[in-house]
């Protein structure tokens, strides 16, 4: 399939996050577009078609992958994000696996939900 017809943007549509795929309305193309994902919806407000925003499918449509870490950041209080952030850093300098990084961040989220908005910084072992 070629893809230099299609064009793909990313947005939140009925409170979930999607891809849509936005291309001039060709039979053959539409014909490419649905053998190619079958499990595509049409987005009667957006006119055009849509599909989950999950890495699979990032993968299957040669996009950039999005970065675990902005899915995680919304879920723990404004003054740990920054902590987040470096951590991940810290991590991808390290050169781990995206699978192990996506653990540890899982971990290091689930700590900073616990602790609400106590800085992680201002953590000791008496805490």
């Amino acid at each position: 399939m070629d893809f230099s017809q299609y064009t793909f943007k990313p947005v939140v549509h009925r409170n979930k996050d999607v891809i849509l795929v936005i291309f001039p309305f060709k039979p053959h193309l539409v014909q490419q577009f649905r053998e190619r994902f079958a499990s595509a919806k049409w987005s009667k407000t957006n006119k055009a078609w849509y599909l989950p925003d999950i890495p699979a499918v990032r993968k299957a449509l040669n996009i950039e992958q999005r970065p675990f870490i902005t899915k995680q950041l919304p879920k723990i209080a404004p003054v740990n994000q920054t902590a987040l952030i470096r951590y991940y850093d810290q991590l991808r300098l390290k050169a781990l696996s995206p699978n192990t990084i996506r653990i540890y961040i899982a971990e290091f989220v689930h700590l900073l939900q616990l602790i609400k908005n106590y800085p992680v910084d201002e953590l000791t072992p008496k805490n």
